[in-house]
């Protein structure tokens, strides 16, 4: 693999911990995970702390990323057009994933104050909307 791609791999995976830890979209599969993790049964008590540790699932998602991409480049002996499918398919998901994380990343650190309003309901309007004015800040 060449280093752009463990450069994609690397903020992809930034980028799927942000999601998971922190979106709204997956809150009811982590509430799940941490009932899981308070499982007596063994399997799935592992399954919920695997999930809902942040220092283990980096490393869960980077071997199961690996594992996907030897098991494409193995495919390539197999088959052509099935590892082109796989391969150019996940890289694709990963280059957007990636790019999602660093547009995340630069807007939150490099407009906090934005990002605040945002949160607590505030509508922003910019001159490229055409109802830019001073009290526009203002719920």
């Amino acid at each position: 693999m060449h280093w752009f791609d463990w450069l994609v791999i690397i903020f992809a995976i930034d980028a799927m911990l942000v999601l998971w830890f922190r979106g709204e979209i997956f809150a009811p599969y982590r509430a799940t995970a941490e009932a899981w993790a308070d499982s007596p049964k063994r399997f799935k008590s592992f399954v919920g702390k695997a999930l809902t540790c942040p220092l283990c699932l980096p490393f869960h998602l980077a071997f199961w990323l690996a594992l996907y991409f030897v098991c494409a480049r193995a495919a390539y002996s197999a088959s052509w057009l099935v590892s082109f499918v796989f391969d150019s398919g996940m890289r694709f998901i990963l280059q957007v994933l990636a790019t999602g994380g660093i547009v995340n990343r630069i807007y939150n650190d490099l407009f906090p104050y934005t990002n605040q309003l945002l949160k607590k309901g505030y509508q922003i309007s910019t001159p490229l909307s055409g109802e830019y004015n001073d009290e526009s800040t203002k719920n």
